[in-house]
């Protein structure tokens, strides 16, 4: 064995030993399931901190600690941020407020934590600063936009008369939620309200009453004919690009999450350019993993839709068995020992 390799051999003993691999996120997540059981499985330590399930404890005082693992010093290897902001409720119970707002004030406990750790030198995957500011559907859009990619038209609006004046340029136009994607009914799960991409035309707004359409602002976009679309998630250097059949089912064809459980996935070797646009996009928006959303137009173009630093890979990988668990861990243990 060579003197580097003993040394690395060394450096990831210690790193087993002493500084695991946090999670922020919840042991419910599937996600985080496959990723720490990679984890255990390269006998590296790791720690899930699932806010508002298990008791937490963020001690301030000299030591600094985070459920007794020390915050500074190299106490904590890398930190994974999976946590997901607090869902808005259905129903108006005193029980369901209480709920709600115990989200909220869980959610502001993970962004200072966040912000703390960051403050005291831990990797993050991703860098919080890239993810809080990318994340926006809005800068990504711009960041494409700038990188010579093919983007929808879009408006942004609640006014009837601008929204009026879109549509009657794109005749075929979709609609978007900004932020929340999903209501959710705490009594009843299966009764939740998810907020997907649906179809806006002229007439609907032109009938609509205004406190029928117009109350929140609408994100607008024409609608994109697809040949089929590609779900990329990447994972450091390694990509995993997914081909999605969305066009030869009905249910599919808008949104193809609404067959997310189908047969409607194919892992492929990226095209190269769709690889070298995740390339330019992580560069650009500072990400070292990503979930990107793309289609092939009926003229063969590539056409970005948006980047989630956070998106969902589960269902895609398992039904191709792709070895997505496998890559986010060695991707952190590449971090912490970088660190």
């Amino acid at each position: 064995m060579t003197a580097a390799a003993a040394a690395t051999l060394t450096k990831d003993a210690a790193m087993r030993r002493d500084r695991p691999v946090v999670i922020l996120g919840a042991n419910e997540d599937e996600h985080v399931q496959v990723v720490r059981r990679a984890l255990l499985e390269r006998d590296a330590p790791v720690v899930v901190i699932d806010f508002s399930k298990e008791f937490t404890t963020v001690d301030l005082q000299e030591g600094e600690t985070l459920n007794g693992i020390p915050l500074n010093l190299g106490g904590i290897a890398v930190c994974w941020n999976r946590y997901k902001r607090a869902e808005v409720p259905a129903t108006h119970s005193d029980r369901v407020r209480q709920e709600y707002v115990a989200a909220v004030e869980w959610l502001g406990l993970h962004q200072n934590l966040a912000q703390l750790l960051t403050m005291r030198a831990v990797p993050f995957v991703n860098n919080l600063e890239a993810t809080q500011f990318f994340g926006s559907k809005f800068t990504q859009l711009m960041a494409a936009r700038a990188l010579g990619l093919t983007v929808p038209s879009t408006l942004v609006s609640n006014d009837r008369r601008d929204l009026i004046r879109f549509l009657s340029v794109h005749a075929q136009a979709i609609m978007k939620p900004i932020k929340i994607r999903r209501i959710l009914n705490t009594e009843d799960h299966d009764r939740s309200l998810f907020f997907l991409t649906k179809t806006l035309t002229l007439e609907e707004v032109q009938e609509s009453a205004d406190d029928a359409i117009f109350a929140i602002p609408l994100l607008v976009q024409e609608r994109i004919e697809k040949q089929h679309e590609y779900r990329v998630v990447v994972v450091g250097d390694e990509l995993f690009c997914f081909r999605i059949d969305s066009q030869a089912r009905p249910e599919t064809a808008l949104d193809w999450r609404l067959g997310e459980h189908l047969p409607i996935y194919e892992l492929i070797e990226p095209p190269d350019d769709v690889r070298a646009a995740c390339k330019a996009l992580q560069s650009k928006l500072g990400l070292v993993t990503g979930v990107y959303d793309f289609a092939r137009n009926r003229e063969g173009d590539l056409v970005f839709f948006e980047c989630n630093p956070a998106g969902q890979w589960l269902q895609p990988a398992l039904r191709c068995g792709a070895e997505i668990g496998h890559a986010f861990a060695k991707l952190l243990i590449d971090t912490a020992r970088a660190s």
